[in-house]
């Protein structure tokens, strides 16, 4: 499995063939490997990346499909917006220094704001 460029690009995600997860269909047991790594900005854990879309050939309208690791190793979605970290090391939409989209006029979180 790879991710898309646009993914693969980000500064956090790393490409480490040696450390490299399989991955099961939760629904048919199609079996997947990945090489790609998100790195955690504080605490440099690694999580495996997964496709967010699951196994597209096992997804329904009411379900999807999600990869699990099979060594229960942590992972992560590959979302560009959870995966964008700027150089503050907070997701960027979540930054008030670089102007997040996800931050309000009174420069706080919109979702933790109760004055929005």
């Amino acid at each position: 499995y790879t991710p898309n460029p646009r993914i693969t690009a980000l500064d956090r995600v790393k490409y480490r063939p040696q450390d490299e997860k399989a991955m099961q269909c939760s629904h048919c047991g199609f079996k997947i490997v990945s090489r790609w790594f998100l790195v955690l900005a504080r605490s440099r854990e690694l999580r495996v990346l997964r496709p967010h879309n699951g196994h597209t050939a096992c997804r329904t309208s009411e379900r999807k499909a999600h990869f699990v690791v099979l060594d229960g190793s942590p992972h992560t979605s590959d979302v560009y917006v959870s995966l964008d970290y700027c150089q503050h090391a907070v997701q960027r939409k979540d930054c008030n220094i670089c102007g997040g989209s996800a931050v309000c006029v009174h420069r706080k979180r919109r979702r933790e704001c109760r004055l929005c």
